[in-house]
């Protein structure tokens, strides 16, 4: 009888956290930017990226890239650029190594159709892929991430794998299955990645509060 009443206050609770939330995402990549130049000074890094054909960007909007939330800080023809702080890169993969090509999710706006999941664009964990093989259901992936998370990840659950929302297909202690399909391979950078590279997780935002309320 506990749980019949806290699990609808705690949904309620979430939601309300959600759409009061300054930007929102969902996981749908919708294009590939290329990382045209990067530098670090001052301990943050600072990447220009070219601009995806078609998109309208300004100063001060926000753009998950590998699933990090990044802000627009300038803005020029063909490129816009953006600052990760040292926090960002000490959470982030960004800090290990910069790619050549990253997922973009523009932030959502109030008339915008809400595909795929809750997304923020808050990096909770850096994973690293421990397989890949192809079979019949398309191309599996293993990550394994740090074990403390274990609670959160669930299978045929939610996550965000360097900005792409996918379904768990298995999980183990410390690491997890997902397949992809030959689109998002085509329409995302996770066919560039390799053996022992490195993912940013985000997990469930759902999972998240609602662990947090109930315990």
């Amino acid at each position: 009888m506990k749980k019949s009443i806290l699990c609808p206050v705690a949904f309620l609770f979430v939601y309300d956290s959600i759409f009061y939330s300054p930007y929102m995402f969902t996981g749908i990549i919708k294009a590939k930017g290329h990382i045209i130049h990067s530098h670090k000074k001052g301990g943050s890094l600072f990447l220009d990226i070219k601009k995806p054909v078609g998109w309208k960007i300004a100063p001060g909007d926000s753009i998950a890239t590998d699933g990090v939330c990044l802000t627009v800080a300038h803005v020029a023809r063909t490129a816009y650029s953006c600052e990760l702080m040292p926090e960002t890169l000490a959470k982030t993969s960004f800090g290990q190594s910069v790619p050549a090509y990253v997922n973009l999710e523009q932030a959502l706006h109030v008339s915008d159709k809400l595909d795929g999941h809750f997304v923020l664009g808050h990096v909770d964990a850096i994973g690293t892929i421990k397989s890949i093989q192809s079979n019949s259901a398309g191309t599996v992936y293993v990550i394994s991430f740090p074990k403390k998370f274990n609670h959160l990840v669930v299978e045929k659950g939610s996550i965000t794998v360097d900005g792409v929302g996918l379904t768990v297909v298995d999980v183990a202690r410390d690491e997890f299955s997902v397949a992809l399909v030959s689109y998002t391979l085509t329409h995302t950078t996770l066919a560039d990645k390799s053996k022992r590279d490195f993912v940013n997780l985000e997990f469930d935002i759902l999972a998240k509060y609602i662990t947090k309320r109930l315990s």
